[in-house]
């Protein structure tokens, strides 16, 4: 039985081991292509600007401060009036007049 447990477990981790490769392969021929891709657009990016600035077209480009984003009107933060205290019960401890007898 010990035997036909080795051997099962060594055909177990020769499949996994050719899963995990074949795995590595399949990733490895995706990344050739992502940077095939990655590359061309950066170099049509390139190009195109090189000719905007050949050109001096500089439509497309904005100011930084028309980029930022605007921040909302601040809210004043003390008002004239203080806001009203809490109402307390009454009889609630102490006899509600604030004295001890």
């Amino acid at each position: 039985a010990g035997r036909q447990y080795a051997s099962s477990a060594k055909r177990r981790a020769v499949s996994e081991r050719g899963r995990k490769e074949d795995l590595a392969r399949e990733v490895l021929s995706d990344l050739h292509a992502l940077q095939a891709e990655r590359r061309q657009a950066g170099d049509a990016k390139g190009k195109e600007l090189a000719r905007r600035c050949q050109d001096a077209d500089w439509g497309h480009a904005r100011s930084a401060v028309e980029v930022k984003r605007r921040m909302p009107p601040r809210q004043a933060t003390m008002s004239a009036t203080p806001p009203p205290a809490p109402a307390t019960p009454q009889g609630s401890r102490g006899g509600g007049n604030g004295r001890s007898s």
